[in-house]
């Protein structure tokens, strides 16, 4: 059996190579899918979700605030997919308001995360999502 595959669907590519990074320093050996906005995820997923052994992801990572198709959409497109809705989905954002929070957390999101300002506070918040995979 190989590595836990992980979706990063973020729409800056620092905030992906960020998060990759962390995973790394916390010994959080995982395999790396990254969709760069909302539809290249929504068309990813549609495609995971197609295959006969189901999605073969361990966790969904969202950022909130992505372009065209946003991240509580794309939760909502996840938990409505028979092969996808058990997958454990977080949302990583920047969004601190409480009905962005309330929102995900109705749509079925395992938890919301807000992105820190600091890397070693980013280091334990990446920790934190170990026992989701």
């Amino acid at each position: 059996m190989g590595l836990p595959r992980v979706l990063l669907v973020d729409d800056n590519p620092g905030d992906i190579a960020l998060t990759e990074e962390a995973f790394a320093e916390n010994h959080m050996e995982v395999d790396f899918l990254t969709a760069a906005g909302g539809e290249e995820a929504q068309r990813l997923l549609a495609q995971l979700g197609q295959q006969p052994e189901g999605p073969a992801l361990a966790l969904i990572v969202l950022d909130l605030n992505l372009p065209r198709v946003n991240g509580s959409e794309l939760l909502a497109f996840c938990k409505q997919h028979p092969r996808l809705k058990d997958v454990p989905t977080v949302m990583l954002t920047t969004s601190n308001r409480p009905q962005d929070r309330e929102r995900c957390l109705a749509l079925g999101a395992q938890a919301y995360l807000v992105k820190p300002a600091v890397f070693t506070d980013f280091l334990v918040l990446v920790q934190d999502l170990r026992h989701y995979i």
